[in-house]
């Protein structure tokens, strides 16, 4: 092919083209690089190219080139150039050497393709994709792009703030990873397939509300989330992306769970309290109360109550005005406490006497919307106290007027009571507040406290009711003596002991006396025995005689 024939083929090509010698000079150009740079035939005919490139400003373009064509070599890049006017021009810049037959080098083929409407076009999503980044960073939620492999194709900040680790670290990780530990709601596994991510692949179609928690790695702590997944479809309904956004609600889930704690504990307590717990509405007049209403008043507590109309309430008519008044002068007054005492009638006939102690709950305003409170019926409470008095006195009398010292131990606060002057009814010598953690094991006679030790052990490790063991100290005036003590196990359904409860008492008399009886006994059957043998003896003399 001759040069004429070459020439009207890159004229033809819709690409600008360059060619110049291995010494830089321009040999042709193409109409469409005329077209493409605005320069006319005159300006770069036989011109002398530094580095093959023409509308220079790229300087780093600019020193590759002209390296690439000093060694022989090619050389392609986008290269922001400009026109003869001086306006940017993105050209796709390709050099290229060409060499004779026998392999020296002919000249250089420089060819230009716009590029402009391209690398507009990347700006523009590069724009788009910025502010959507932008977007996605700063909106109050986690967001991850999946692929329809499930891999991750994009977390934003907040996402990654929440699950601790940097996009690197989850670019292309699936739903189907060993580190993702996740839980339904009720605490069990949840399985692959309830993922939202895959359930949005599954069905082709959002999935919202998705609560699951999330343990992380190296956490015991479970990360509890409310996930929505989108899918993004192409033209024939197959999945391109999906989108899902979480929300943190950890906290809002362990503090329904607290919330949850504390109905049973008030639930709990409000069945195993004696006094009434009441909530009135005080706009609507709306009320509740617990079982030990009844108890208290012998009536079920009334749906609702109204201040203006408390004939019908168990108050005694003489008391009528005074709960009235006392409660609206405690929500007139801002207060947030009150207090109120009244007289009742139960339908059996009995009265009682009510101590209320009120709660009041009020809005931002400082109205009262609520009155919460209980109810305590101090008339039972004061028989109650009463009673316990007179038993306790009773039961104090009993320890100082009898002989014997009575005692009560506690395993579980380790606490020793006993009667006063214990000392003294013992007849021993020792300080009586030296009572505690079994020290009154000093006034033991020492050859007999390992036996009372171990005894005590025993019956204590035994399944046994009752302990019983005597023992001798020494009297005030030195002399031995003979104390017994006697009690009774109090165990724990498991059979621990609880507490223990007895007497000890001086039975050096008794033991005296028993001892003196048995040797008078023991006489008293010699000297028979003896009276029989004489008189059996005197029988025989007398048949001798």
């Amino acid at each position: 092919m001759n040069e004429a024939t070459y020439c009207d083929i890159l004229c033809q090509i819709s690409d600008g083209v360059v060619v110049f010698t291995k010494d830089d000079q321009v040999k042709f150009v193409n109409d469409a690089f005329l077209k493409l740079t605005g320069y006319e035939i005159s300006d770069i005919n036989h011109k002398v190219v530094s580095g093959g490139l023409f509308m220079g400003g790229n300087q780093g373009a600019m020193t590759r080139a002209h390296a690439a064509i000093a060694s022989s070599s090619t050389f392609a890049e986008e290269v922001l150039v400009r026109r003869r006017s001086g306006e940017p021009l993105w050209c796709q810049v390709s050099i290229k050497p060409h060499y004779n037959e026998d392999g020296s080098l002919r000249h250089f083929i420089s060819i230009y393709r716009d590029i402009s409407a391209q690398k507009a076009a990347e700006g523009k999503a590069a724009e788009v994709e910025g502010n959507h980044r932008f977007v996605l960073d700063n909106v109050l939620a986690g967001v991850v792009v999946h692929g329809p492999d499930t891999k991750i194709r994009f977390i934003n900040r907040l996402a990654s703030e929440v699950l601790r680790m940097n996009e690197d670290e989850l670019d292309g990780v699936p739903t189907s990873d060993a580190r993702w530990i996740v839980f339904r709601e009720d605490g069990s596994p949840m399985p692959l397939e309830e993922f939202p991510a895959n359930q949005a692949i599954r069905k082709k179609a959002p999935v919202k509300e998705i609560v699951h928690g999330l343990k992380l790695p190296d956490d015991d702590k479970i990360l509890w989330l409310v996930a929505n997944a989108f899918p993004v479809l192409d033209e024939q309904g197959e999945v391109l992306e999906v989108l899902v956004s979480f929300t943190d609600i950890t906290r809002l889930v362990e503090t329904e769970r607290e919330a949850q704690r504390l109905r049973q504990r008030f639930e709990l307590a409000v069945r195993a309290t004696q006094d009434a717990v009441f909530e009135w509405n005080v706009k609507t007049g709306q009320f509740w109360a617990n079982d030990a209403y009844k108890k208290i008043y012998g009536y079920d507590p009334p749906e609702s109550i109204n201040l203006d109309n408390l004939e019908g309430s168990s108050a005694v008519q003489a008391d009528h005005d005074k709960v009235r008044q006392t409660t609206l002068d405690a929500i007139s007054s801002g207060k947030e406490r009150y207090t109120l005492q009244y007289e009742f009638r139960r339908p059996n006939g009995t009265t009682g006497h009510a101590a209320v102690r009120g709660f009041i709950v009020r809005n931002e305003t400082g109205e009262a919307e609520r009155i919460i409170g209980t109810t305590t019926d101090i008339g039972q409470l004061t028989e109650a106290n009463a009673a316990l008095e007179q038993s306790e006195e009773r039961f104090r009398i009993i320890a100082d007027a009898t002989s014997d010292v009575l005692w009560d131990y506690d395993f579980e606060t380790g606490i020793t009571w006993t009667g006063q002057d214990w000392p003294a009814k013992l007849g021993v010598q020792y300080d009586q507040r030296n009572i505690q953690n079994f020290q009154w094991i000093e006034m033991v006679k020492p050859s007999d406290r390992a036996p009372l030790i171990k005894s005590f052990q025993n019956a204590i490790k035994s399944e046994a009711s009752t302990w019983e063991f005597e023992f001798k100290a020494h009297s005030v005036a030195g002399e031995a003596i003979d104390l017994a003590v006697k009690a009774s196990i109090l165990r724990n359904p498991d059979g621990r002991a609880s507490r223990i409860l007895g007497n000890m008492r001086n039975v050096t008399k008794e033991k005296r006396n028993l001892e003196g009886y048995t040797r008078a006994r023991a006489l008293e059957a010699v000297g028979q025995l003896t009276g029989g043998v004489a008189h059996d003896f005197n029988n025989l003399l007398m048949i001798i005689l």
